[in-house]
């Protein structure tokens, strides 16, 4: 039996999980760039601003509870 999406509340819910998605993906490639110019100067990469971490966590939690 194959699911369908057609409630306006499923419809709402997948674009906001597609959305998540898409920000993980940007948060992601922005915790690369940052570990990139981290060892460039001679840093650690783990060493990352605390404002990419917490949005990575809190975007994985979310995507966890979906």
């Amino acid at each position: 039996m194959k699911a369908t999406v057609n409630s306006p509340t499923s419809l709402v819910l997948l674009s906001k999980f597609l959305g998540l998605l898409f920000n993980l993906s940007d948060l992601d490639k922005m915790r690369i760039h940052e570990q990139k110019k981290a060892v460039r100067v001679g840093y650690e990469m783990e060493v990352l601003p605390p404002d990419i971490v917490t949005y990575v966590n809190k975007a994985k939690s979310l995507l966890e509870d979906f």
